[in-house]
């Protein structure tokens, strides 16, 4: 079965030196990137039980007017999560109507303790 597979992706492959012309045009040929990263209009954080939204907002660092980055806001959610006080965390950015939403879901651990943090 495995030879089979290698004969039949072995037609599709390039040879070392078909891959480096394409290598080089592509490199050539490339066109700069001119997408700009969206500004985030609007944020709504849902945050079940105790553990306000204010709370949730300052670990993320997420302010409307600013550049959306899903790598940066990836990282804060992390920590976020480290502090042990969520069953789960998601964002959602979306478009809706020319406005740029940033969505934040936070479920919190029904044994969360009772006072992790000020409102």
């Amino acid at each position: 079965m495995a030879g089979a597979a290698s004969a039949r992706l072995s037609a599709l492959s390039l040879s070392p030196e078909r891959y480096a012309a394409y290598a080089a045009y592509a490199a050539e040929h490339r066109v700069p990137s001119t997408h700009k990263a969206s500004r985030i209009d609007k944020i709504d954080i849902i945050s079940s039980g105790n553990i306000p939204a204010a709370f949730v907002r300052g670990y993320l660092q997420v302010d409307k007017g600013r550049a959306y980055d899903a790598r940066e806001l990836n990282q804060h959610t992390a920590r976020l999560q480290a502090t042990g006080f969520f069953e789960s965390l998601s964002h959602d950015f979306v478009e809706e109507d020319g406005v740029n939403h940033l969505r934040v879901n936070a479920i919190v651990k029904r044994w969360a303790p009772t006072s992790c943090c000020s409102a």
